[in-house]
């Protein structure tokens, strides 16, 4: 992939994170925020993943991997 797609696909990324952010404030159940944080989970391994692919870095690869693991199945579960 190009690095100004990848660079472009972060910042799409990180807007959704944000717009996630503040849904997370508005939120008043329970339900609802512990699924907008599995989202925002979701969101943050995918931008790891992205500049792991755009770096070249194994390190931000791991880094993906376990907060998909941890935060979006373990502490949800």
């Amino acid at each position: 992939m190009q690095l100004s797609l990848l660079h472009g696909l972060n910042a799409l990324v990180g807007a959704l994170f944000l717009m996630a952010a503040f849904l997370f404030l508005a939120s008043r159940q329970v339900a609802a925020s512990l699924s907008l944080f599995v989202r925002q989970s979701l969101l943050l391994s995918a931008s790891a993943l992205i500049q792991a692919f755009a770096l070249h870095s194994l390190d931000l690869l791991f880094v993906a991997i376990l907060t998909i693991a941890s935060k979006a199945i373990v502490i949800p579960w």
